[in-house]
């Protein structure tokens, strides 16, 4: 059961039923939605206000135990016990990359930098990662003309709404503020627009998720900056335990700190800003840690 709670006046706002058990949870942009995930092989969905029926992710073959979602709301990405990563159109509810992962099952996962970096970890010492390369088109359209394309979509021949279809995925993400803006009265015209969509979130992460950086022990857990590249991961266990913290640039995935304190570190969490960490601690403190992320090359 997953109850939601107003932390101004700590009312229960709503309680809902997703599973035998309740392994992950996730906000949505704004926290209008709530992604959480059970014992099952499925990813609930619902809205915070208003409740109504709850809308299910399906593919994994595993019990799915993280969640994380881009910052613009429109990819939620998953990690399972079947060994792999995938993504899912929010809008549609299908899926729109499954990143096989390593030999180990996953138990954590994280996205950085508005979308362009994902990071996954399993129970070993490895840390995957995936990205978004640094493209865009050569000659991005003017709006209106983005418009008339858009128009394009519902026209009768089929030549002109699949140039217009070509045309807007080639000019990639850029585009996906401006058009999700858009509000089509004509029902072929808006159902063409949403798979424009799908097709651009989905050309996002045409790479493969491999290994970007190996520890000497197991890796705990992992946690991201809501915010900018940062990246933490707890190394080992035990008081001996170590965060590493890091950053993403580009394709380069790079450690910036160690952090020990003796107080054996379990479950992380940025603050919104990414300036504070905080870990959870085996001995029933926290710790809170000042992070600096460099400055973007």
């Amino acid at each position: 059961v997953v109850t939601l709670v107003d932390t101004k006046d700590h009312a229960v706002q709503s309680r809902v039923e997703v599973g035998q058990g309740v392994a992950a949870l996730a906000f949505g942009p704004k926290g209008r939605q709530v992604f959480a995930t059970g014992t099952k092989n499925q990813i609930a969905m619902w809205q915070c206000e208003g409740g109504g029926a709850l809308t299910m992710f399906e593919g994994h073959s595993d019990d799915v135990n993280a969640l994380a979602v881009t910052s613009d709301g429109a990819v939620l990405i998953s990690a399972s016990d079947d060994k792999s990563v995938r993504l899912w159109d929010v809008d549609s509810k299908k899926e729109i990359r499954h990143f096989p992962v390593g030999k180990r099952a996953l138990q954590s996962v994280a996205c950085l930098g508005k979308g362009r970096s994902i990071l996954a970890v399993g129970r070993g010492p490895e840390l995957y990662g995936a990205f978004v390369p640094e493209s865009t088109p050569q000659s991005p359209l003017p709006r209106a003309e983005i418009k008339n394309l858009v128009r394009d979509l519902a026209a009768e021949q089929y030549a002109r709404r699949d140039e217009a279809t070509k045309a807007l995925v080639a000019q990639g993400n850029r585009i996906l503020p401006f058009i999700d803006s858009l509000d089509p009265a004509d029902p072929e015209r808006a159902m063409r627009l949403k798979e424009v969509r799908r097709a651009i979130r989905q050309s996002r992460f045409a790479g493969k998720m491999q290994k970007v950086h190996g520890f000497k022990k197991s890796i705990v857990s992992l946690a991201a900056a809501p915010a900018g590249t940062c990246w933490a991961v707890v190394v080992g266990s035990g008081v001996g335990a170590k965060i590493v913290v890091g950053d993403v640039q580009g394709e380069e995935v790079r450690v910036l700190q160690e952090l020990c304190d003796g107080h054996a570190p379990g479950q992380l969490a940025f603050s919104s800003d990414g300036g504070v960490l905080a870990a959870g601690n085996r001995d029933g403190t926290v710790s809170l840690f000042r992070v600096q992320a460099p400055p973007q090359s």
